[in-house]
């Protein structure tokens, strides 16, 4: 008798197996095995779409630097955006697209270009997290532009606004979840390592700025510094977020409780990953290897994907696909993670392994 998890199994090989056929009377479906013969995620893909026909190309240009991040609008809604560049005779002109979060096309490409003008090009920074704004589909994206580097897009209209970036967030390129937004309030919270002590939160009300203020968010412990802020996801209701910090001398990798965002921030518990110590993180010199994410945190390792459990344990995740031709970023949500294959231009959203 065939056991459940073998049906599974065969079930997988019988998609690709109808694919394959398919993709022999349409063209249109052989990009998909453009892809490696076996990707490590292929058991966990929800879907998968060409994105090759909205790319802006330019004649005699290159395609590079390309970047995917999961964000959150003002209203709740969740997003995928993915920006690049091409190079053309070391003029670099940046763009971005905007996608739902089962990956239907709702926005760009907006060009650098569009933006700033002709001739005054620029390289489009990493997403900056979610515009604020109670009932907004807008979300903030960071252009390597001063003085107007930070601007917010609306989803519904496809219009550019420019946003007065008094708190410096277009900077926050190195974070993959920089910004969590609480749809109840419209209000948006960003975060950012302030000295060895403390995290400093930026809050946002609507589109007008708020004073920034900083306050210890746990207090480490004894003997141990902040050696460098790892990420911060928010609760299942968005009303409050748990940050992450690798400890120095240690090495280990701690954790917040989680923190109210709409009261006073108290100084929380800290719980430590059982991952320890971890030295191998790398910080943010590597973002595209640690995600923060509800109940842990995602980091690579050794070539593998593993998710640490704030509460204890670990669980084993799939191989991390080629570093040079794959990008990926795994939704603040922590239920799906997308994976873009360069060479094909196949962006895939895939169910997250534990």
């Amino acid at each position: 008798m065939v056991n459940g998890a073998l049906r599974k199994i065969l079930g997988v090989w019988a998609v690709f197996i109808a694919a394959a056929a398919g993709s022999l009377l349409f063209p249109g479906c052989a990009d998909f095995f453009a892809m490696s013969a076996f990707p490590s995620y292929l058991p966990g893909m929800e879907k998968t779409v060409n994105i090759r026909s909205r790319i802006p190309w330019e004649k005699g240009s290159v395609f590079s630097d390309i970047w995917l991040r999961a964000v959150t609008s003002g209203s709740g809604k969740r997003f995928l955006v993915m920006g690049g560049n091409f190079d053309n005779s070391g003029v670099q002109n940046g763009f971005f697209l905007v996608f739902s979060r089962d990956l239907k096309h709702r926005g760009g490409p907006v060009t650098s270009e569009d933006v700033y003008g002709a001739g005054n090009v620029y390289r489009i920074g990493n997403a900056a997290g979610p515009a604020p704004g109670s009932g907004s589909d807008s979300i903030l994206l960071a252009f390597d532009a001063p003085p107007n580097s930070l601007v917010a897009y609306d989803v519904a209209s496809g219009t550019v606004q420019p946003y007065a970036d008094i708190f410096g967030l277009g900077t926050h390129w190195n974070l993959n979840n920089p910004g969590i937004v609480n749809p109840v309030t419209g209000d948006a919270y960003y975060f950012q390592q302030s000295g060895m002590t403390a995290v400093e939160i930026k809050a946002i009300s609507g589109m007008a700025a708020h004073t920034p203020y900083t306050r210890d968010a746990f207090a480490t412990p004894l003997g141990e510094t902040l050696e460098v802020f790892l990420g911060v996801a928010p609760t299942p209701d968005r009303s409050g977020a748990v940050l992450f910090f690798k400890g120095f001398p240690s090495g280990k990798i701690f954790a917040s409780a989680p923190i109210a965002l709409s009261g006073p921030l108290a100084g929380g518990a800290l719980i430590t990953t059982d991952d320890t110590p971890f030295p191998v993180v790398g910080g943010v010199q590597y973002p595209e290897n640690v995600f923060a994410a509800p109940g842990g945190l995602v980091v690579e390792r050794d070539g593998y994907w593993r998710f640490l459990r704030t509460t204890g344990g670990r669980v084993e995740g799939p191989k991390k696909e080629e570093w040079d031709r794959y990008s990926w970023t795994f939704a603040p949500e922590g239920d799906l993670y997308y994976i873009l294959d360069r060479e094909s231009l196949q962006l895939s959203s895939v169910r997250t392994w534990w």
